[in-house]
């Protein structure tokens, strides 16, 4: 019994010191940056997407023609 309160002693003051080290603050900053990014990928291809296949398209209409 004495060796798991030791071992637990122990435990605690490790995960203290880890999670003192860790710095958590940008997590939101960074998930809130690749969220909007993908959201701005999204809105993109969704106006390139059918001018490009215009594009491609009428190129190979040129060339086939």
């Amino acid at each position: 019994m004495r060796l798991f309160v030791v071992l637990s002693g122990l435990w605690a003051t490790f995960r203290e010191r880890v999670d003192a080290d860790r710095d958590r603050g940008d997590v939101p900053g960074w998930v809130m940056v690749t969220v909007m990014t993908a959201a701005l990928v999204v809105a993109l291809m969704a106006v390139a997407i059918p001018k490009l296949r215009d594009v491609f398209t009428n190129a190979i209409d040129s060339v086939s023609g």
